[in-house]
């Protein structure tokens, strides 16, 4: 079904290339489905997910009081939080918990992250 897509997209001529993810089939196995990621997408992800880690590395390690802890577990997703209390979304933040915050926060900041570079990848193709 994929191989039947990806050929009818190619004869298509008003379908535009998207390169976010280049998905191409193998020329010697035709089972075989390679996926190419874009390196500039993933190197503006590559940060975020350092400072994220980085910041529940110092919350797990215990060394922190509680205040240090709510501290480093918010600084990954203040924007966002910023952003929603903006947005007078305080009551939804409030009954939500953390793990649940950063999946609501993150996949976005990282699709975003991703996608920027990934335009700004194909831009530079063009040239």
């Amino acid at each position: 079904m994929l191989s039947w897509w990806y050929r009818s997209a190619q004869s298509m001529p008003y379908l535009s290339p998207c390169h976010v993810v280049t998905i191409r089939l193998s020329i010697c196995n035709s089972n075989l489905v390679s996926i190419t990621m874009s390196r500039l997408g993933l190197f503006f992800c590559a940060p975020y997910a350092l400072f994220i880690a980085t910041c529940l590395g110092f919350v797990s390690l215990g060394n922190v009081d509680y205040q240090s802890q709510f501290t480093y577990l918010e600084l990954p997703i203040a924007a966002q939080l910023a952003l929603a209390h903006w947005l007078g979304l305080d009551r939804a933040l409030e009954i939500i918990s953390w793990p649940d915050a950063y999946g609501l926060f993150m996949t976005p900041a990282f699709i975003l992250l991703y996608a920027a570079g990934a335009s700004i990848e194909r831009r530079l193709d063009r040239r």
